[in-house]
């Protein structure tokens, strides 16, 4: 089995598989007496979106200039960490209107969600 290409992405495993299958260098042969194995689209499939919904679950500094974030998917505010000079320290992490982040050095910025508020 070929080994995955380290092209400075990093790939879940589901996503190299189902990479693998969609690229046709792993063949899925359907037989009637293998009825497991009919299932592995609809499992990679599954298996993508727990993955997806787990990772936002997961709450993780984005990079600016990476993506940055977005009112219709992020919310209206989100807390941002901006390299700041000793006399600015004080707004290095802030709590930031989502639509003016792209105004920031996006070199030197990075974002993350809110976390939902509890449940009362």
């Amino acid at each position: 089995m070929q080994q995955p290409i380290n092209n400075n992405k990093r790939q879940t495993v589901v996503e190299w598989f189902a990479e693998q299958i969609e690229s046709g260098k792993i063949e899925i042969v359907y037989s009637d007496k293998i009825h497991s194995i009919k299932c592995i689209p609809e499992i990679i499939q599954q298996a993508k979106e727990m993955e997806k919904q787990q990772q936002a679950d997961v709450m993780r500094w984005v990079a600016c200039s990476e993506k940055l974030p977005n009112v219709e998917d992020n919310g209206r505010k989100v807390l941002i960490y901006r390299i700041m000079n000793d006399n600015q320290a004080s707004l290095t992490i802030s709590i930031h209107e989502t639509s003016m982040v792209k105004h920031c050095n996006v070199d030197e910025t990075w974002w993350m969600e809110l976390p939902k508020p509890p449940c009362l």
